[in-house]
């Protein structure tokens, strides 16, 4: 259930936001697995001009955005919606997607993840961390091949051709990264 205006800023007040430090986007987690019993993760998202995610899709949950200010672009097979304050676009499971700002003002929006994931909920956090100690490269990808391997899995984001082909290397990569406990280290450093 979406909250309202006035519940969106009382959440922002109280809650970590995760800033990236390779791109002018930020996040916030406004309800998370654990608070609404695995149904939903639901995001606050601010994105700066040129902001945006590469094309991707996920195994495992749908994408429900909600635009509160600004124009954000959202790209569904490949068809781009320019979704303006109080429109929708959704993004069904299996589904490559992307969005991006490509305005020159500042977009605040809603994602809604269904069913909830908690490694999205740790993966951002792990991502943006991991950029803001210099250990990604300028886009954001982490610079270990085992970390990017293991946050593919976690995250449940696959990037369209090269995940179809390369899937069984990658599970096999991100299971490495959990024997050297990599897994563990990177969220107790970055997942508070």
């Amino acid at each position: 259930m979406r909250p309202t205006d006035t519940e969106i800023d009382e959440l922002l007040a109280t809650r970590t936001t995760h800033r990236s430090t390779f791109q002018d986007d930020a996040v916030t987690f406004l309800r998370t697995s654990a608070e609404t019993g695995g149904e939903y993760t639901l995001v606050h998202l601010v994105a700066g001009p040129g902001a945006g995610v590469p094309r991707h899709y996920h195994l495992h949950s749908s994408e429900h955005f909600e635009v509160l200010e600004g124009a954000l672009t959202v790209e569904v097979a490949r068809q781009p919606h320019v979704v303006l304050p109080g429109e929708e676009a959704t993004v069904p499971v299996n589904t490559v997607h992307r969005w991006v700002n490509q305005g020159s003002s500042t977009v605040r929006a809603l994602a809604e993840i269904t069913p909830a994931s908690e490694g999205f909920e740790k993966g951002l956090p792990i991502l943006y961390g991991l950029a803001g100690d210099g250990r990604s490269s300028a886009k954001g990808v982490p610079r270990d091949p085992l970390v990017t391997a293991w946050i593919t899995e976690l995250t449940d984001m696959r990037l369209p051709g090269i995940s179809r082909v390369a899937g069984p290397v990658i599970h096999v990569l991100a299971q490495r990264a959990r024997a050297r406990g990599l897994d563990r280290e990177l969220e107790q450093r970055y997942c508070r």
